[in-house]
């Protein structure tokens, strides 16, 4: 960083059209120098920076925001000082990926992995409302055309409002949003290794939201139990993995 650091974060704020193949390998870089030597102590200058590419490029479409989730999916896993800044804009993210409010990105990257990846970054999030609660979530919101308000729906449709923009203030607002984009992902998730994974995480935010009363239980169990009893609509291991969560959840 030290040698080439200032370059690489160059490379991604300047964002210049035609570029993005050279912006979404600086995104890879830095994520990897920031993930693999994540037991250092970076400097906080270096952080800060890095925190800064990744919540702009977070935001964008097509190669580099594709470059930017493949590549910070274990990010949060590590803990680096101050990465909770990012929640917002990771969140931000995958909603937009998985309501396809994104362009379509099958040619740069295949779809389940891409999703796979937003269901990694979604496992360090879900424990993030109870915890802290009323602290402030709220992302930058650019100046909004005058007459158009941002909708503050709990589906995963609803999850950003007009101009893209994610409505939580605090991280107990979180939780509608959370709660919508897993049950967009139970419903049209496909791939059985992401299918064993998402039933893991919502059988963690079950546990979660266990004692706030909401109909997050209710919605994804039925869910659950229409996959299962439709014919070829989970592989037999996947519904026997259902099975045995709803068979947890029960005695919970």
């Amino acid at each position: 960083l030290f040698r080439s650091g200032r370059w690489l974060f160059e490379a991604v704020q300047k964002d210049r059209r035609g570029f993005e193949e050279g912006t979404a390998l600086a995104v890879k870089i830095l994520c990897n120098i920031f993930c693999t030597r994540h037991a250092s102590k970076f400097l906080s200058v270096y952080l800060a920076s890095f925190y800064e590419c990744l919540s702009e490029t977070l935001r964008k479409d097509g190669r580099v925001l594709i470059s930017t989730i493949m590549h910070s999916q274990k990010l949060l896993d590590y803990e680096l000082q101050g990465h909770r800044v990012l929640a917002p804009h990771f969140l931000h993210a995958i909603v937009r990926i998985v309501t396809k409010r994104t362009p379509n990105f099958e040619h740069i990257e295949r779809l389940e992995r891409v999703r796979e990846a937003c269901l990694h970054i979604l496992g360090g999030l879900v424990s993030l409302p109870n915890h802290f609660a009323d602290c402030k979530f709220a992302l930058p919101t650019p100046p909004k055309p005058e007459g158009k308000r941002t909708r503050r729906g709990s589906t995963a449709a609803d999850a950003v409002g007009d101009g893209d923009v994610l409505y939580a203030p605090t991280y107990s607002a979180v939780k509608p949003h959370l709660a919508a984009v897993l049950l967009e992902a139970l419903k049209s998730e496909t791939h059985e290794a992401n299918l064993v994974l998402l039933l893991n995480l919502v059988y963690a935010y079950m546990c979660e939201d266990l004692d706030y009363g909401s109909a997050f239980a209710k919605d994804a169990i039925a869910q659950i139990l229409r996959k299962t009893t439709t014919h070829s609509a989970w592989p037999s291991s996947v519904s026997l993995l259902a099975l045995k969560i709803l068979d947890r959840k029960s005695v919970v």
